[in-house]
């Protein structure tokens, strides 16, 4: 909801319009038009009426959304809004009522010439939403006084000194885009004080997910003394500054991510099953091992491929059929003795020829690896062959779903239909989608390649510790897996994650009392033991890593935006690309700290606007943001141009409707002859150049604010 008083016009606008109302509207038109298009070729004329009625509530009911401003003409004495109005006088108390949705309680206008629906706040909100409809009838009825009462606490309001203007014209791009006036540090002590409050408290909650003091110290904390989104920036610069190789590489991956979200409507270009499949087929026989054989068997088929990448593409389809002949001969024999490897030289040269015997020569030295931890149970290295085999003989596979589903007792037939589940996509993935052709070949893909790509990613980005940290990640997922009762492990992470972000230091320590307060925010229920458990793995497979504590919060947000969001693999290469210059990680993160210290000034005003922080506190923390702001750059054009450049990276160079708020945030401060950048000089001296007036205690809502919005 937004609330913008013009003295000029003595009018009031409020807009509550649902970005979210306006693209249903246009999709569902879109919808109708695509309809009509297809059913109504050759309607008669009923249908053609009908299809015209329904196309005209379509578009009504999509301009009827983006039309979402009320304005309380006070000269006028009435409001206006969707093409319609109604005199002040026929809107009583009965008129302007409060009503519960759900979740949300509405403040409605109900009137046969304009029902209208004037903000909607949280059902805890209550009181609040009460009290701001009381103040909108006592203005209703009398808007001379109203409008008298805020001229009077405009005179009385404390003026500010020039640095705290500076200050405030530092943050003046989010607060305008915001609706907080520049002449103020809170919401005043008269006028619209409930909805400022209100706004304030919504946009902690909703967008910085702050519920307390604390909360919100610690989110200012990382903004400004733990790098914020500028170190983020200054990641990008880093894989924008890889060697040309692995940056595409890394480019090529986040593709890969965009498109998979996308369902393939990213980049149609890259024919993603043939590309990728037999990387899938990897994983999936990864799965099919780990499910019938356990760890060790993996332990085996990390070894058999490690053999297969010390040969060229062309000579693996041999390497593989000497294997399997050894595993053969394994089974049967138990041994290899000098008869067995005679049969096997043999096979290899009728199989290929010349080229098989210097290929199973090649291949001698590298099976006592592949047999490892094997080497007692060669049974265990045969089963492995003969599983990861498959690919190369699909026509079996078929067959041993068959015995799978025959020979499976039925206490054990959970664990068989998995394993037939694997055994399926396998199949259809390596016979081009003959096998099994019910099989949705792309959802597969995703799901498996998804998780293998985004660890790759991670590597590329966070380095060998990164790896090392997700590895372990995983290690305490697998051992919380069994654990009943207890909160999910992934919770469990992101609030660590986002504790350590706001601990300062190369090595911080998480305070397990703040973790297990945001868990408990979450389950009320969730039990000591479950967090105890999940400390002392974190102890023992996190903390004993160099760097882990601070690794393992980079990796967490990284995993978590690259799986949660889908666009952010798409804004990724675009902030790569855009930063793809000559500067270096500490000069991008350097030119768009405005980015970080512009929203900690907003902070700090909205903590004091809920009464978190006073004044004094404020006015101590936002000075030396302001002085580290007036350093890096050279003017206030200079700072507005940063602070736009940082928007674009921050939301991958998408040129949205929030972006063009930003812009004409600016275009409206550099236009505004009052505003501090035209009526300060940059280079100010800024020292504590003021002094406080203690405001009064409970002053009723009088006023109108010239500006709230939310």
């Amino acid at each position: 909801m937004s609330c913008q008083y013009d003295r000029h016009t003595r009018e009031i606008a409020i807009n509550d319009s649902d970005a979210a109302l306006g693209l249903a509207g246009g999709a569902f038109l879109c919808l109708v038009l695509a309809l009509l298009l297809f059913f109504l070729v050759d309607a008669t004329w009923p249908w053609l009426a009908c299809a015209a009625l329904t196309v005209a509530l379509a578009v009504a009911w999509f301009r009827a959304s983006l039309a979402g401003d009320a304005v309380f003409g006070l000269a006028a004495r009435r409001l206006k809004a969707r093409g319609g109005q109604v005199s002040f006088d026929a809107i009583d108390a009965s008129r302007l009522v409060l009503q519960e949705a759900g979740k949300q309680v509405l403040l409605r206008v109900v009137h046969p010439d304009l029902p209208l629906t004037l903000f909607d706040v949280p059902v805890k909100e209550r009181e609040t939403a009460s009290r701001i409809r009381d103040l909108l009838l006592s203005m209703l009825e009398d808007p001379d006084r109203i409008t008298q009462a805020s001229a009077g606490s405009a005179q009385k309001t404390h003026v500010l000194s020039p640095a705290q203007r500076w200050i405030l014209g530092a943050g003046a791009i989010l607060a305008q885009c915001n609706g907080f006036a520049l002449d103020r540090l809170g919401t005043g002590a008269l006028g619209f004080r409930l909805i400022d409050r209100q706004k304030a408290k919504l946009l902690l909650d909703r967008e910085w997910h702050c519920n307390g003091r604390e909360d919100l110290v610690a989110t200012i904390s990382w903004l400004v003394a733990e790098g914020g989104h500028s170190e983020q920036f200054g990641a990008s610069r880093r894989m924008a500054a890889l060697p040309a190789e692995r940056k595409e590489h890394y480019l090529a991956l986040l593709k890969i991510v965009a498109h998979l979200h996308a369902r393939g409507g990213k980049y149609p270009d890259i024919d993603f099953v043939a590309t990728y499949s037999p990387l899938v087929v990897r994983s999936l026989t990864r799965g099919l091992v780990r499910s019938r054989h356990g760890e060790d068997a993996v332990a085996v088929l990390a070894a058999l491929w490690d053999t297969e990448e010390q040969f060229e593409a062309e000579d693996r389809p041999c390497i593989r059929a000497i294997r399997q002949l050894v595993a053969q001969g394994l089974r049967a024999a138990g041994t290899v003795d000098g008869a067995f490897r005679e049969e096997v030289a043999h096979a290899a040269a009728n199989l290929y020829g010349s080229r098989g015997q210097p290929l199973l020569e090649r291949y001698r030295f590298r099976f006592p690896a592949e047999l490892g931890s094997a080497r007692n149970e060669r049974a265990l290295f045969a089963d492995v062959v003969a599983l990861e085999g498959l690919r190369d003989a699909p026509e079996t596979i078929a067959a041993e779903i068959v015995r799978l589903q025959r020979e499976t007792p039925a206490p054990h037939r959970h664990g068989a239909e998995a394993e037939i589940e694997l055994l399926r996509a396998i199949g259809h993935l390596v016979s081009d989608g003959r096998l099994f052709p019910d099989l949705d070949a792309f959802g597969l893909c995703a799901g498996v390649m998804l998780p293998s790509l985004v660890e790759r990613l991670i590597e590329l980005r966070c380095g060998a510790e990164g790896a090392a940290v997700f590895a372990a990640i995983q290690g305490i997922d697998q051992e919380l897996a069994g654990a009943e009762g207890g909160p999910h492990p992934e919770s469990l992470h992101l609030d660590v994650a986002t504790h350590l972000r706001t601990v300062p230091g190369e090595h911080p320590l998480p305070d397990w009392e703040v973790v297990a307060a945001a868990q408990r925010a979450r389950n009320p229920q969730v039990a000591d033991e479950a967090l105890a458990r999940y400390r002392a793995l974190f102890e023992r497979h996190i903390l004993v890593i160099d760097g882990g504590a601070r690794c393992f919060a980079d990796v967490v947000m990284f995993h978590r935006a690259l799986l949660g969001d889908p666009d952010h693999a798409e804004e990724e290469i675009s902030r790569v690309r855009l930063l793809d210059e000559d500067r270096s990680e500490q000069q991008v993160a350097a030119r768009y700290m405005v980015w970080d210290h512009a929203r900690a000034l907003l902070l700090y005003r909205l903590g004091h606007m809920v009464g978190w922080f006073d004044e004094p506190y404020c006015w101590e923390h936002m000075l030396p943001l302001a002085e580290n702001i007036q350093k890096h750059y050279r003017s206030w054009t200079d700072m507005a141009e940063a602070y736009l450049e940082a928007r674009l990276l921050w939301n991958g160079a998408a040129e949205d409707a929030g972006m063009q708020a930003n812009r004409q945030a600016v275009n409206e401060i550099t236009a505004d002859p009052d505003s501090p950048w035209n009526t300060l000089d940059w280079q100010l001296s800024l020292h504590a150049d003021w002094t406080y007036v203690v405001p009064p205690v409970d002053v009723p809502p009088q006023g109108i604010h010239e500006s709230v919005s939310s």
